[in-house]
Parts: C-alpha cells; sequence; structure tokens
C-alpha cells in the first residue's frame, strides 16, 4: 500500500509533521524545525524562506541585496559588491581605495585623510587639489610647484616645465632646481611666460642704453655671455648674465631681441632652434643655424638676418655671426650689430636680451 496519498497506511489523515511525504508535501522529517534540510511547513529549506538553516548566516525571506542579508544568506559587509542601504555609500567588491569607492565603502573625495581616487597622495593630486612639495606625483600638473621630478613634488627644472605645469602661471621670478634634489642648488631666473608658446628662461639682458650703436666692438669686459655671470634679476638698469653653462640649463631654443629699459621685449623678436648641447660642442667654434623664425616682425622682402651662432666659451657677449660672417651679438651695453641686409629687424645699436628653451 502506498503511504503518500491523503490517507497513510495507519488510517491516518495525511499532515505535516508526521514523518510521510504526503500530498503537496516537498518533505516531511516529523518535526516542526525549521533549522533543518526540512521545514516546519514541509518545504526544502532554501535562502529566502524566511528560516535560518545550516550555513545560512541570516535568511530575512527576501531575495534583497540592499539590505543586511545578502541574497546568498550571508551578512552583508563592505566589500561584498553590494551597497547596503543607509549603511555603504558604494561597494566594488576590493580593497583598494586607489578607485572611486574607498576600502571602507565610502566615496572618494579630496577630503577623506587618506590616498584615493585618483589622487597621488592624501588628498591631492589628480582631480583634487595640487599637492606641496614633497608630495608624491605623477604629473606635472599635480604639484603646486609645476613640476613632478622623479614622482615627487620639486621645483621646477626650467620655465618650461613650470609652463606646462601651471599654464596659467604669469610672466615673473621663480626658482628653479635643474637636477631636481640633486647636489646643485636651486636659484631663481626670469620666466617669460607669453610670447611664442612661453616656457622662457632669461639668460642674458643688456643695460638700458648701448654705449655705442652700431656695427662697433665689444665692451671690453667679461662675465657676460653664455659661460659668464654677470648682475641681478632684479635690477633693470644693469646687464645680466646667468652663466647657462655654469647652471646647467638645458635647452634647444633661443628667443631674442629689443627691448626698452624692462623685460618685456619691444620690436622685432626671432627664435633659432640649436643642438641640445651647445653651450659644450661649440665653445670655440660657430654653429651654423640658419636662417631665424620671425615671432614678431621679419627681416623685408624674406631676407636672411643671421647664420651662425657659437664662441661660448667668450665671456664678454652672446655671440653670434650674421650671414656675411661679421662676428656679432650681445654684449653688456647693447647689440654689436654689422649685418646689412636686414636693417628692418631693428637690432642694430639697441639695447637685448636672450632667452632659452
Amino acid at each position: 500500500m502506498t503511504d503518500s496519498d491523503d490517507c497513510t497506511n495507519a488510517c491516518a489523515l495525511a499532515a505535516c509533521g508526521d514523518g510521510i511525504v504526503g500530498p503537496g508535501e516537498a518533505c516531511d522529517d516529523g518535526n516542526d524545525d525549521d533549522a533543518d534540510a526540512c521545514t516546519a511547513m514541509c518545504k526544502s529549506a532554501t535562502c529566502g524562506d524566511g528560516a535560518l538553516q545550516p550555513n545560512e548566516e541570516c535568511d530575512d525571506g527576501n531575495q534583497v541585496d540592499g539590505d543586511a542579508c545578502l541574497n546568498t544568506c550571508l551578512n552583508a559587509e563592505c566589500g561584498d559588491g553590494a551597497v547596503q542601504t543607509g549603511v555603504e555609500e558604494c561597494d566594488d567588491a576590493n580593497l583598494s581605495n586607489l578607485d572611486a569607492c574607498t576600502v571602507e565603502c565610502k566615496n572618494s573625495s579630496c577630503s577623506d585623510g587618506i590616498q584615493s581616487g585618483d589622487e597621488t597622495d592624501i588628498d591631492c593630486g589628480g582631480s583634487c587639489k595640487t599637492c606641496n612639495k614633497g608630495k608624491n606625483c605623477a604629473a606635472d600638473t599635480d604639484c603646486s610647484t609645476g613640476a613632478c621630478v622623479n614622482g615627487s613634488c620639486n621645483l621646477p627644472t626650467n620655465c618650461k616645465q613650470l609652463k606646462s605645469g601651471l599654464p596659467s602661471t604669469p610672466n615673473g621670478v621663480y626658482q628653479i632646481d635643474v637636477d631636481g634634489d640633486g647636489p646643485r642648488m636651486p636659484f631663481d631666473v626670469y620666466c617669460e611666460m607669453t610670447i611664442d608658446g612661453g616656457g622662457w628662461t632669461l639668460v642674458g639682458r643688456s643695460r638700458n642704453t648701448p654705449s655705442a650703436p652700431g656695427c662697433a666692438d665689444t665692451d671690453g669686459g667679461g662675465s657676460f655671455g653664455w659661460r659668464a655671470a654677470q648682475g641681478s634679476l632684479a635690477d633693470d638698469g644693469s646687464a645680466y648674465a646667468l652663466d647657462v653653462a655654469g647652471k646647467a640649463v638645458a635647452f634647444t631654443q633661443v628667443l631674442f631681441g629689443n627691448h626698452a629699459g624692462s623685460k618685456a621685449f619691444a620690436g622685432t623678436i626671432y627664435r633659432h632652434t640649436v643642438v641640445a648641447n651647445f653651450v659644450d660642442v661649440h665653445q670655440n667654434t660657430h654653429y651654423y643655424i640658419g636662417e631665424p623664425t620671425a615671432i614678431q616682425g621679419a627681416c623685408p622682402n624674406g631676407a636672411s638676418m643671421l647664420a651662425w651662432m657659437g664662441f661660448t666659451s667668450n665671456v664678454d657677449s652672446f655671440h653670434m655671426r650674421d650671414v656675411d660672417g661679421n662676428g656679432f651679438g650681445l654684449t653688456a651695453s647693447g647689440w654689436r650689430t654689422c649685418y646689412d641686409t636686414c636693417v628692418g629687424g631693428d637690432l642694430n645699436g639697441k639695447p637685448g636680451q636672450i632667452f632659452v628653451r
């Protein structure tokens, strides 16, 4: 006789809890204990049935993941990938702070006191405020100094790096460190940040009024040129030379022109491109650089003006030569020029200055 119909073999009505699997029952273990494989309702135990069974940490009778009990019947916790409503702001199921959700299941912010999100150091860098000197960085723009050197915010190595890191930086005097935290000491330079893309470092500037305009000899003195130092950045009335070689200022471009008593150009401006090791290789030779690029103004009728730059070992001028081979350049008193094919270039006998980048 079968014992799975409405009437048991004992001639009793089938009922949940009688130990016999009757009609409509998935199981019947003869007890009303909900904590085993068969519930008191003679249903097979499953996660979400509201009864806590072995291997379940919780069972709230639903399949919602936003409460304290997951749909896997495990207790909700930070890192499980489900956002617990009212408790967690986020949950990305990992243990990294370097994304949008921290290991405490809070949204990354620029004031959470930890390095989180795209920050390069604690609450700075990336999309947060810039980092101070000494803090970690990934790019020049991460730093308040405008320079990321070997993964750390430092002084910029040159005006060009400062311009790149902080594009809105105005013209002015700034401190640079050409070798990062190397043995060389930082020093002040004047940075031109507007002309021809900006990022230019002032390396030489004559006095306001040349002593002998036109095609003339040098000033007859030293301490002014690629390998010499003279004057002060703050004194626009006197000649100034940085000593490019001694300071180890790296550059591949030269910008030059006239001035009218300040560090601003007045008149035509020219740019030349040179080899990176110009001041070392061409100490005693002239380096052929061809016709300069006119940044402001131009030679009339396309005439050439300059053709060589060199003699960097000279300490009395920033020496150059024109297309006819005449030697000239910028001395402490102004441009000593002898060219005759581009008088409209407006350099002859004028106060001048030279920048590098």
